[in-house]
């Protein structure tokens, strides 16, 4: 049996930086408590009681996808679309948030007020084909301002 490996970054809110997780200092460590749940520590620091220091962070998920030029596809991630579209008689070139939403992975169009899609357009994980005429461009936490239309 073929188990895929789920890969995932962890977002500090407070250095405002993706961390990697590891044992190194300056990477951060996986903790789970039963009261706390999943949170992470920054290895090589300590908070004023001596305990290892707990980082404000957002874990994001890889999506299985790679775009156009190899590059994996996370939640939060900011992509462009390019097809071909007889309705507009030709290219379009569309924007898309990566979420993650009732169990699934969602592209949501960014600048579209009003949609012919009733929520988002469900992400086709299955095709695969599709995400050659993806371009990641960064993402939400890097760069705000690919979200502005």
């Amino acid at each position: 049996m073929d188990m895929k490996t789920t890969k995932v970054r962890v977002w500090d809110k407070e250095q405002k930086k993706f961390l990697e997780i590891g044992s190194e200092e300056e990477q951060v460590t996986p903790q789970y408590s039963s009261k706390d749940g999943l949170f992470f520590t920054l290895n090589g620091y300590v908070d004023e009681n001596g305990y290892a220091y707990e980082i404000d962070a957002k874990i994001v998920q890889q999506t299985g996808l790679k775009d156009k030029d190899d590059t994996d596809i996370y939640e939060g991630d900011i992509f462009e679309e390019n097809y071909f579209d007889n309705e507009h008689e030709g290219q379009v070139i569309k924007r898309y948030e990566v979420i993650f939403n009732n169990g699934a992975f969602m592209a949501k169009p960014i600048g579209v007020k009003s949609s012919k899609f009733p929520l988002y357009l469900v992400f086709m994980f299955a095709n695969k084909e599709r995400s050659n005429d993806m371009k990641v461009l960064g993402n939400v936490f890097e760069n705000p301002e690919l979200l502005e239309n």
